[in-house]
């Protein structure tokens, strides 16, 4: 027998006790024969997914005149076995609160059955069953709608709480092979859309007759709580955007000395500056060392180019006023891996390495270098310095007008007004 029964279809019949028209069944629909999720589904129609709603919804006027159409079949009760088992399943792995819960909910429901049965009004009824168990009335009638279609040993499973994370139920069924194309689809370097992608596995799934399918509200909930973001952002962005996934390194210093670490880089700035060597106004870059205990800049200097000659004085300046670090973390800049300041190291990152390399002035002065990971600026400290010092230099009203913007597409409306000395 056909269970499931479209509005459409519904309206067709022109069943009694009913709307008649398309609009009418719809909102009754929505007000009342959605608050059972096992007794409404979504399907394939002809161009588009349509709801469908099961004959136990209606009411007993209206299932007559079904059951003299379609005649009753094997498979009726066959769906509502499954039905049976799958509230069970559902109530059975509630915890102990919501169980007690249902069974509070079914004592009133019974009380107010059995005013109903002794000859009282249903809204009467509710209101005494409402003072007497301290609910709502408009609970009772939910709880009413939630029964109905089930026969009474199964109201205790038909109560269950559905809303939420308690509901065990909480996802429509969907075909496996519809869930792999649809998956497959939009996991996909080029970022499609997720209703493109469920538009895509929809014309599919009605292409090889897969069902039951979803709304794509439904599938995205599903989609949402099983895949994982991470799988998410290495499958559409890439590796690099998945790093950053994993929470921010948090340094800790205490267990350091002054001069036991220093890291060292440098910045151009993003003001332009009139110098008198050059035309044209250019961008300085400011070299500096940190101390990795104290935060404290140690010393630095000003050059129009990043250049071994202006580090080596960066560093003279640093070995005069605090004295020499036992390890340095350098930048992989041609500057920095000059084998006049590094050579004799074995592990640099640039040039090539050879046994006649003459010794760099770090090398010579004992300190142990390491280098931070290629594209990896995160792994020097002193990035995170260069941001309080734009904001102390580049953007102090004495730079305005000749402030860039640290990007390209991030110029100020004030942009090359003026260039400062």
């Amino acid at each position: 027998m056909k269970e499931w029964f479209s509005i459409a279809e519904l309206a067709e019949a022109a069943l009694p006790g009913l709307p008649k028209t398309k609009i009418g069944l719809n909102n009754l629909a929505l007000k009342k024969w959605r608050l059972n999720t096992q007794l409404f589904r979504q399907t394939l129609g002809k161009t588009k997914p349509v709801w469908e709603y099961h004959i136990s919804l209606l009411p007993e006027g209206a299932k007559a005149a079904l059951l003299v159409r379609y005649g009753v079949g094997v498979d009726a009760k066959q769906t509502q076995g499954e039905q049976k088992t799958s509230i069970w399943v559902r109530y059975e792995g509630l915890s102990k609160a919501h169980k007690r819960r249902c069974e509070e909910r079914l004592k009133a429901l019974c009380f107010m059955n059995d005013l109903i049965h002794g000859g009282l009004g249903v809204h009467d009824a509710a209101t005494s069953t409402a003072v007497q168990f301290g609910v709502s009335r408009m609970s009772l009638f939910n709880w009413r709608q939630m029964v109905e279609g089930y026969e009474r040993p199964d109201w205790l499973a038909a109560l269950a709480p559905s809303y939420g994370e308690e509901n065990v139920s909480q996802f429509a069924p969907c075909h496996e092979g519809a869930w792999e194309v649809f998956c497959s689809d939009y996991l996909r370097p080029s970022h499609p859309a997720f209703s493109a992608c469920y538009r895509r596995m929809l014309a599919v799934a009605q292409e090889r007759g897969w069902e039951p399918i979803p709304s794509e509200r439904a599938l995205r909930r599903r989609f949402n709580a099983q895949v994982s973001k991470a799988v998410v952002v290495l499958a559409r962005e890439g590796e690099e955007k998945a790093k950053k996934l994993y929470p921010a390194q948090r340094r800790d210093c205490s267990n350091l000395h002054a001069l036991q670490a220093v890291n060292m880089d440098g910045h151009k700035l993003d003001v332009f500056v009139s110098v008198p060597w050059a035309e044209k106004p250019v961008r300085l870059y400011l070299i500096a060392i940190q101390d990795l205990y104290s935060g404290k800049i140690l010393s630095w200097r000003l050059s129009d180019a990043e250049t071994w000659e202006i580090v080596r004085l960066v560093i003279g300046d640093m070995v005069e006023a605090y004295g020499i670090p036992e390890r340095m973390t350098l930048d992989n800049g041609r500057a920095f891996t000059s084998k006049w300041i590094s050579g004799g190291v074995q592990n640099r990152f640039r040039f090539k390495i050879k046994p006649d390399d003459p010794q760099g002035l770090l090398t010579s002065l004992g300190v142990q270098l390491q280098w931070t990971t290629p594209y990896s600026g995160q792994s020097k400290p002193i990035e995170r310095a260069w941001r309080d010092l734009a904001e102390a230099i580049s953007k102090h009203p004495f730079c305005a007008g000749a402030y860039t913007g640290n990007k390209p597409d991030a110029k100020p409306e004030d942009y090359g007004k003026r260039h400062r000395i």
